[in-house]
């Protein structure tokens, strides 16, 4: 039994020192843009909606995603995060929200370049060739779980280079919105 848990705890070190490594990058920059895929899946649609825009991610804190002129956008500016929907927005508190809590503190962690998650109980890493993957699963209970928009977060890390290649949003059920990010511009 020992043994299991020190081979536990040496496989989650060995995740986060790659986490690391990846996100060092973010270190040494202000600011990092990228082109962006939205596909936005739901069963009872015969066609995925895709969408395209841009990406950024501005230290020590914002996250933006826009589409579509601004009408269908993502963004999170510390604790406040604001989702526009159809020209629509409508705006959250990680504070008050207990299912962006963790979703904050992963996205703060790669822009201060890699900060210790492990002891984020809400979180898992894995590496998957040479990508980290971090699936973030609130939990909420009662009244708050009803509410909730989504059920996980995955996020994909390029390891050799620290690119977010992709963050899948499931919702209840098989829906999913996925963001793909390419062609990145470090400053």
């Amino acid at each position: 039994m020992l043994a299991l848990c020190c081979f536990s705890a040496l496989g989650i070190f060995a995740q986060q020192t790659d986490y690391q490594k990846a996100c060092a990058k973010y270190k040494k920059v202000q600011s990092v843009t990228a082109k962006c895929q939205r596909v936005r899946h739901r069963t009872v649609v015969a066609q995925d909606e895709v969408l395209y825009g841009t990406f950024q991610m501005v230290s020590p804190d914002k996250v933006n995603i826009t589409m579509d002129g601004g009408k269908e956008a993502l963004d999170m500016q510390g604790t406040a995060f604001t989702m526009t929907m159809k020209g629509k927005a409508h705006k959250t508190s990680s504070k008050t929200n207990p299912q962006f809590k963790t979703f904050q503190a992963v996205w703060e962690s790669i822009l201060s370049g890699g900060t210790d998650l492990s002891k984020i109980n809400e979180l898992e890493m894995k590496k998957e060739g040479a990508d980290i993957v971090i699936t973030i699963t609130p939990k909420v209970e009662g009244k708050a779980a009803k509410r909730m928009m989504f059920s996980s977060f995955v996020l994909v890390i390029n390891g050799k280079n620290g690119e977010v290649k992709s963050l899948c949003m499931n919702e209840k059920g098989q829906n999913y919105t996925l963001y793909t990010f390419s062609d990145y511009q470090w400053k």
